[in-house]
């Protein structure tokens, strides 16, 4: 025999309570002796005989109630022999229905909540008499019928308890009751029983309607495997403007920590980068609340010794180990041009000093290194123009462009700057 809640048999030291109070009520009295009553001694201690019976009698009543309010929590069950028969095995029909949501990964004390999940689910099939059927549901975000219906074949449901996948769906139970009518219509007379084997998360409960778990002569037991919350901190979203960085400019890396636990974490967060540790820091992140960080690194000095793939910058953030690992690390990736090449416009570019040689020198100044910034001057954008270009700057212009392909592009990053006709300002349409 095994206990679906064996939590609750801690209970059994409440028996105490019961044999406390019985020794206090039993204090001994001072004895006073009087004459007159000297013959009615024997008849006290028939009395008091009575009296201790009853006493013993209660107190026995009161620990057999206390005992089977804690073996009633406790879901008792029999791994077969006379104790399940007497529980009408021989004849049950039982539907598993296993939850393979993200969080059945988490750690439970020393192993998993999914593998406590299997152990107590093969202890119920072990329970079950040889004439018993049994079908297998899984449900994350969605329900799906693990078995062909209901089956007879004691291996095959075994197999499938033992080797059901966890999958990186959220909690949803509603849908594996759905299916539950299909399979209780189809079912033949004797004891219907339903477990459910979950970690109970709240979200996981949202659409369930009570009514559909109501059925006549259904059993519906569900099974707690989680002993506590697991801790759990997630990197919830990674800010990266790393597309238009160059190799020797300064990155900024922004993400955001999230704790889905009930207690406070300290998670420490490294930086990863082209497979090297670059940083480090330790967060206090409260229960429920979230947790802003931000790194930076410079992309040339850890990409110097790189190979035929100099301009392709990856890495990954990574928390310290808690209960939930799968959401521990973010990756990232960017390609770093080694140029910045900038398209300046300017109609008037044949003009003695015009707008763009100013610009280009800024950019570019006399003694600066011209392999960095890459100034390209034109009269007129063209989308071809655009091609291999992370910046874009128009002068002199009375109209913004109004080509859709100019949106597009600097809707993909590309920076776009307008300086307008400073001669006619007021002609100038947005």
């Amino acid at each position: 025999m095994f206990f679906l809640n064996p939590s609750f048999l801690l209970g059994l030291i409440g028996l105490s309570v019961p044999i406390v109070i019985h020794m206090i009520a039993r204090r001994k009295r001072e004895r006073v002796l009087f004459p007159s009553l000297r013959f009615l001694s024997a008849s006290q201690r028939r009395v008091g005989r009575a009296l201790n019976l009853r006493q013993f009698i209660l107190l026995f009543l009161r620990l057999l109630l206390l005992t089977s309010l804690v073996f009633a929590f406790s879901r008792p069950m029999s791994a077969g022999g006379w104790f399940s028969s007497l529980l009408g095995a021989d004849s049950r029909q039982a539907i598993f229905i296993m939850d393979t949501s993200y969080s059945m990964s988490a750690l439970s004390g020393a192993e998993p909540i999914h593998q406590r999940a299997r152990s107590a689910a093969l202890a119920i099939l072990d329970s079950l008499g040889p004439g018993s059927r049994t079908a297998v549901i899984a449900c994350d975000r969605t329900a799906r019928l693990l078995t062909p219906g209901w089956t007879a074949d004691r291996m095959e449901t075994r197999q499938i308890l033992s080797n059901f996948k966890i999958s990186a769906g959220e909690t949803n139970i509603a849908p594996s009751l759905s299916l539950l009518p299909h399979l209780l219509k189809n079912s033949s007379a004797g004891a219907r029983e339903v477990f459910l084997f979950t970690d109970l998360q709240a979200s996981g409960w949202d659409h369930v309607d009570p009514q559909e778990i109501v059925e006549a002569n259904l059993r519906f037991l569900i099974v707690d495997c989680a002993q506590a919350p697991a801790p759990n901190a997630a990197i919830d979203s990674l800010d990266l403007s790393l597309t238009k960085t160059l190799k020797n400019v300064p990155a900024r890396i922004h993400a955001k920590v999230k704790n889905y636990g009930e207690t406070e974490l300290t998670p420490r967060c490294s930086l990863f980068v082209q497979n090297k540790k670059i940083s480090e820091q330790r967060l206090y992140i409260p229960a429920g609340a979230a947790a802003e960080i931000q790194f930076e690194f410079t992309p040339s000095a850890i990409m110097n010794n790189a190979t035929n793939d100099a301009e392709n910058l990856h890495g990954y953030l990574s928390l310290t180990a808690d209960g939930l690992e799968l959401d521990n690390r973010r990756y990232f990736t960017a390609r770093l041009p080694k140029t910045l090449n900038v398209v300046i416009t300017d109609p008037q570019a044949d003009s003695d000093r015009p707008a763009s040689h100013y610009l280009s020198r800024a950019l570019a100044p006399p003694g600066a290194d011209l392999s960095v910034i890459q100034p390209k001057i034109v009269k007129q954008l063209t989308q071809a123009d655009l091609i291999g270009a992370q910046a874009a700057i128009l002068t002199a212009i009375y109209q913004t462009p109004p080509d859709e392909w100019l949106e597009e592009w600097a809707r993909n990053g590309g920076v776009l700057i307008v300086f307008i006709n400073d001669e006619n300002p007021q002609a100038v349409q947005p």
